[in-house]
C-alpha cells in the first residue's frame, strides 16, 4: 500500500468517524430528547386519564444530556432507580423487579426512561413487572435499535420495536 493510499483511508476513516459522531451527538440532543418528552406526556395525560399514579424508572438527572441541557422529564408520584433519584421527592432506590414487586396489578402509569431495560440485569422479569403495573399503560423510551449507541457498554442488550406488543431484546455479546 502506497503512503498516498494510507493517508487517503485515514482521511476517510476520519470524516467517516466525524459522521457518526455527528448523527449519534443529534440523535441524543435532539431527536431521542424530543421523543422522550413526547413519551413522558402521552404517560402524564394516560395517569390524568386513569386516575391511577406515575411511576419514572429511571433518574430524571441521571443521564449526561439533562446534566447538560436540564431535564426532558419529571419525577412522577415515585421515581424508581437503582442510583437513587437524588433530587426526586419521592424514591425508590433499586432494580425494577424489586421494588414493582411491591405494587399490584394495574396499580399505576408507568414511563421508562431511555437505557433502563438495555441495562437490566433481568430485563424479561423486569419487562414482565412493568406490563403487570402497568396493567397497558407503559411508556418505554430506548436508543434507536441500530445507531453506535445501542451498542455501547453498559448495555446488555438492544430492545426493538419498543412499545410495541411484538417487542424484542436482543442481547449483546457483553451482556449476560
Amino acid at each position: 500500500m502506497t503512503p498516498e493510499t494510507k493517508q487517503k483511508l485515514k482521511k476517510a476513516a476520519l470524516w467517516t468517524g466525524l459522521g457518526i459522531f455527528s448523527v449519534e451527538l443529534y440523535m441524543a440532543m435532539v431527536v431521542r430528547r424530543q421523543h422522550r418528552r413526547d413519551l413522558f406526556n402521552q404517560a402524564l395525560d394516560a395517569a390524568k386519564n386513569t386516575h391511577k399514579q406515575l411511576i419514572v424508572v429511571g433518574d430524571p438527572d441521571g443521564y449526561w444530556v439533562s446534566r447538560l441541557t436540564g431535564r426532558d422529564f419529571d419525577c412522577g408520584a415515585l421515581c424508581i432507580d437503582p442510583k437513587a433519584c437524588p433530587k426526586c421527592p419521592t424514591q425508590a432506590v433499586g432494580d425494577v423487579v424489586t421494588v414493582l414487586s411491591k405494587f399490584k396489578s394495574n396499580d399505576a402509569v408507568i414511563f421508562v426512561n431511555t437505557g433502563v431495560l438495555e441495562r437490566e440485569a433481568n430485563a424479561t422479569a423486569a419487562l414482565a413487572q412493568l406490563k403487570r403495573v402497568s396493567g397497558g399503560d407503559l411508556f418505554i423510551s430506548t436508543f434507536e435499535p441500530y445507531l453506535p449507541s445501542a451498542f455501547m457498554w453498559p448495555n446488555k442488550r438492544r430492545v426493538l420495536n419498543a412499545g410495541t406488543p411484538q417487542m424484542t431484546l436482543k442481547a449483546l455479546p457483553w451482556g449476560s
